[in-house]
């Protein structure tokens, strides 16, 4: 649909006789711009999860790679209950305009910092778990903000956004071949390898200045991320060129796919909150069983099944776009999917538990833990881009920032419940051992010796 923002991205384009070419390189860029917003923050918490086999074998200890995933994931659900008591009251100080873009623009390069930081300093237990908080918090800042933020914009580009987090988080895969990065590798290919996470996030931060400055592409966003405050007069504004915090419901393409009693009322669909408790249980589950991989065989089998789990999300990722396409989409929510892939990953979840608790031998049966360990995450890696598009669609526009909000923050508790489970219920009830490192053991400048086993 064309917008009048389309016209200033028309000029630098040359194509501003030309609306339906000028519409199409807009929602383009809208596309790149979510993609990127995500990667950055992806690519932190990916490479701080894959190095699952790399710590294992130099602090030996499997109990560890737990507290390292809590300290991943705990913070999330603290950003989002901290925005939902204060989005309101610094969008009304400073404009949406400047708080998006400090949460989603800025604070890339403070993550880039964060992860020079990390790369840099000695690497001990206590050290590396205290980079995990700080690494948690700034990264799913970004993303929360960001999910917001593209809502409000299309909601067709939360799943550009989710593939931009997949992705960043799937890089260590082809980082870790690139490099023949191991358990047992040296403390420079260590740092080597997590340069590229500040490179990213700087390409990032460059991009989307562009894209804000040069193109003012989020404008439509940042005014739509008001909706949810005091309305004012839009036409006044409008005239006027100013930037304000607040403005009325558009119409046209900001309705819900489906009206319903409750979007009529201009309250959220029951359904969509029921939805998001999918998320947080899904969540439960694929970070609960993601936790316990470091008791799977030696650290280099931990590290192959951990850069798995991050291939499925990329490839679910990938997937997850073509369901908004499929003309059953639009005729209501998908509620009988979801369920089904529900019930098929507690089937998988019932063989991995089989695993651990030594009932199925992973030596011997390599080929059935592979057939349920990829499967279940990449069902997971499918649904919850789904489910992120599909609230967004189905809410109001001025909806879309809290529902968002609820769906990312849901992600995170359900992460950090599932920590709690694995830490709690699952390791003492299977007997997996919780033996903890000693919290002044230093990474050796050479790594651990042999292929990491102990």
């Amino acid at each position: 649909m064309y917008d009048k923002n389309d016209d200033r991205v028309a000029g630098m384009c040359g194509k501003s006789d030309d609306v339906i070419t000028v519409s199409y390189s807009v929602s383009a860029l809208q596309h790149w711009a979510a993609f990127v917003m995500t990667v950055g923050p992806g690519a932190a918490i990916g490479f701080y999860v894959a190095m699952v086999g790399f710590y294992i074998a130099n602090f030996e200890s499997r109990v560890f790679f737990i507290a390292m995933v809590f300290c991943a994931y705990v913070p999330g659900p603290l950003v989002a209950l901290l925005q939902q008591f204060l989005d309101t009251y610094f969008d009304e100080k400073f404009s949406p305009a400047v708080t998006y873009l400090f949460r989603v623009v800025f604070l890339q390069l403070v993550l880039a910092t964060v992860v020079l930081v990390w790369l840099l300093m000695p690497q001990t237990p206590v050290s590396v778990l205290v980079v995990g908080v700080v690494l948690g918090a700034f990264a799913q800042t970004v993303i929360i903000s960001s999910s917001q933020m593209v809502a409000a914009m299309d909601p067709r580009d939360t799943s550009y956004a989710m593939i931009g987090n997949l992705v960043g988080g799937a890089l260590p895969v082809a980082a870790f071949f690139l490099f023949d990065f191991g358990p047992a590798s040296s403390l420079a290919s260590f740092r080597a390898v997590l340069l590229i996470v500040p490179f990213i996030c700087i390409a990032s931060t460059l991009i989307l200045g562009y894209l804000h400055v040069h193109l003012d592409l989020f404008q439509k966003s940042y005014n739509r991320l008001g909706y949810d405050l005091t309305p004012r007069d839009v036409a006044h504004a409008d005239e006027a060129g100013l930037q304000a915090p607040t403005f009325e419901r558009q119409v046209t393409e900001t309705q819900p796919l489906m009206s319903s009693i409750e979007t009529e009322r201009g309250e959220v669909p029951t359904w969509v909150w029921v939805w998001c408790g999918y998320v947080c249980v899904s969540s439960v589950l694929s970070v609960s069983v993601m936790a316990l991989v470091a008791f799977i065989g030696k650290p280099s089998l931990a590290q192959w099944l951990s850069l798995g789990k991050l291939s499925m999300d990329l490839i679910g990722g990938v997937v997850s776009l073509v369901l908004p396409r499929l003309a059953c989409f639009e005729q209501g929510p998908m509620h009988k999917t979801l369920a089904f892939s529900m019930v098929l990953r507690l089937v998988f979840l019932v063989v991995l538990i089989k695993v651990w608790s030594g009932a199925i031998c992973p030596y011997k049966n390599w080929w059935l833990v592979w057939a349920a360990w990829f499967p279940f995450h990449l069902l997971h890696a499918i649904m919850l881009p789904h489910v992120g598009v599909t609230v967004g669609y189905y809410v109001l526009v001025k909806d879309r920032k809290r529902v968002l909000r609820m769906t990312t923050a849901c992600r995170y508790a359900g992460a950090t419940i599932g920590v709690i489970i694995a830490a709690c219920v699952i390791v003492p009830s299977l007997g997996l051992g919780v033996h903890w490192p000693d919290m002044h053991r230093v990474v050796p400048t050479n790594g651990a010796p042999g292929d990491g086993a102990w």
